[in-house]
């Protein structure tokens, strides 16, 4: 009887220390799978962030990298309009130059021309230069030829006020097509200056045609019409002379200060 109770008491032990070590094992082996478990789990969502942080990276590097070539190409855009309008400013500049000599021409036509000593190949060449007609050239070498100095000077005199006329015309039509042509690139108060110019020069040229096409006749009192054209062909080239000179000024400050805004 002694031998079975310690006999079973043996087992009873045995099987507690197995039941332990089972538990033991299988709690190991859950911690384990777990932990496992969790790792590889943990792992996954490292390169899932890693892989998010590159492809965040790689957006911003991309942005950036857009932002640049936007700026290089506004940078290139703006250098290119700013040199584009400097070279405009100075071509518009010497166009109204060019009208405000040849419409002041217009108040002294009469030209000083000794044609008695002058030679043939020299009267050539002054109409030549002067770009004369063919059909003006032949009339006048007739009259050299017939040494009709009084009709020959009367004729150059004519000729002259004629093309001189015409050189305006030009220049104010060159000024004009210009102006339109580039508006883009010319600011609006400009615009309107040089436009405002463009209108004074036109009016200059237009009342000086008028009053030396008037037949003589209905001049009136010489006398009178030569103080009041005088008096308003003055007020014409002051206008003309302010316009000009605040155009130059706004020339010059548009070509110092480019499109920068001033700082307020």
């Amino acid at each position: 009887m002694p031998d079975v109770i310690v006999n079973s008491l043996a087992l009873l032990s045995w099987s507690g220390i197995l039941l332990w070590v089972a538990y033991y094992l299988f709690k190991k082996w859950t911690n384990t799978k777990i932990e496992n478990h969790f790792n590889e789990k943990l792992e996954s969502y490292k390169k899932e962030l890693d892989n998010e942080r590159e492809n965040h990276k790689n957006i911003l590097r991309r942005i950036e990298n857009e932002q640049l070539l936007d700026h290089k190409r506004k940078l290139q855009d703006f250098s290119y309009y700013s040199s584009q309008r400097q070279q405009i400013y100075i071509a518009l500049y010497n166009k109204i130059l060019v009208c405000s000599s040849r419409v002041y021409s217009l108040i002294g036509l009469t030209k000083s021309i000794n044609l008695s000593m002058m030679s043939k190949e020299e009267l050539d060449e002054f109409m030549r230069s002067n770009n004369y007609s063919d059909q003006d050239k032949n009339k006048i070498d007739q009259l050299y030829k017939q040494n009709r100095k009084m009709e020959l000077f009367q004729e150059i005199s004519d000729i002259e006020e004629k093309l001189s006329y015409l050189r305006v015309e030009r220049a104010l039509s060159d000024l004009k097509n210009y102006l339109v042509y580039n508006e883009l690139f010319i600011k609006d108060k400009l615009f309107q200056e040089i436009n405002y110019l463009y209108n004074k020069f036109s009016n200059f040229k237009s009342y000086v045609e008028n009053i030396r096409n008037i037949p003589p006749e209905r001049i009136g009192d010489p006398g009178e019409v030569a103080d009041s054209y005088e008096k308003r062909v003055s007020q014409y080239q002051k206008e003309c002379e302010e316009s000009v000179s605040k155009i130059k000024e706004m020339l010059k400050k548009d070509l110092s200060i480019g499109d920068y805004k001033k700082k307020e």
